[in-house]
């Protein structure tokens, strides 16, 4: 078995492989967080918001989908701004984002060879709803409540129209 996932491995078929999250929001939710690491979060290898400029480890061409309820047609998906806040972006202040879809591409600051894999042992992700008056927080808010997710890998990028 081994043997199949190195041959595989080095034919390129696990290489370039691409996660897609799937981001639960609803409510008055319209942005997110989301974080991965290899180390369960000693250090995190992937960084992306959307409400503005990622700190470290971020990704400077991530996909990010969502449908605007008020728009002239809903159930078209909306290619996010890169680094802008899709509250901004909602064609009513109404519209409920009730989830998003992220697509990391590979231009990331942190090496995707080091860590964006299916087979990359101890690669988990969270993600935060964030909305007007900043990320949601745990009961007591005190701290901001992570909620873990996984991905589903493709082998290719997807392009949406």
């Amino acid at each position: 078995m081994k043997r199949w996932l190195i041959l595989l491995f080095a034919a390129g078929a696990l290489a370039d492989d691409y996660p897609r999250f799937v981001l639960p929001l609803g409510g008055s939710w319209t942005d997110f967080e989301l974080k991965m690491s290899t180390n369960n979060f000693a250090t995190v290898c992937y960084w992306i918001k959307s409400t503005g400029a990622t700190g470290v480890a971020d990704d400077s061409d991530p996909d990010i989908y969502w449908c605007d309820d008020y728009a002239a047609d809903g159930r078209a998906w909306v290619k996010s701004l890169l680094y802008t806040p899709i509250s901004t972006q909602l064609a009513n202040p109404l519209t409920e984002i009730e989830q998003v879809i992220v697509y990391p591409s590979r231009c990331c600051s942190v090496d995707p060879d080091v860590w964006m894999l299916p087979s990359r042992e101890h690669l988990i992700a969270v993600y935060c709803r964030v909305g007007g008056t900043g990320a949601e927080k745990n009961a007591s808010g005190t701290a901001v409540h992570w909620i873990p997710v996984v991905p589903v890998w493709l082998t290719e990028r997807p392009v949406v129209p």
